[in-house]
């Protein structure tokens, strides 16, 4: 991880969402509804920096998250929204 990355939200929060991406991702790359020709962007960075890319992009997506939502109280809505932002972004 980035040691100027700074958690918005506190680092439970953070590993929090990290882990929810981090599914989103895997669930995208072992998923055979994506269509056989299209890259989605997890695979881009899968095949064009290997699994350090995966890390990466597990940091990025975390930390934008993090930060859209800093602040923010969660009233029971984190998963649905973390889903929807990963399946957003990754697509």
């Amino acid at each position: 991880m980035n040691k100027q990355t700074e958690f918005a939200n506190g680092f439970n929060s953070w590993s929090e969402t990290h882990f929810e991406i981090v599914a989103a991702i895997t669930e995208q790359l072992l998923s055979d509804r994506a269509e056989k020709f299209r890259l989605s962007m997890s695979e881009k960075y899968h095949i064009n920096q290997d699994t350090n890319g995966m890390y990466l992009l597990a940091e990025r997506l975390t930390n934008e998250f993090e930060q859209k939502n800093a602040g923010r109280e969660w009233d029971g809505e984190f998963f649905d929204e973390v889903e929807a932002f990963a399946k957003d972004r990754l697509e």
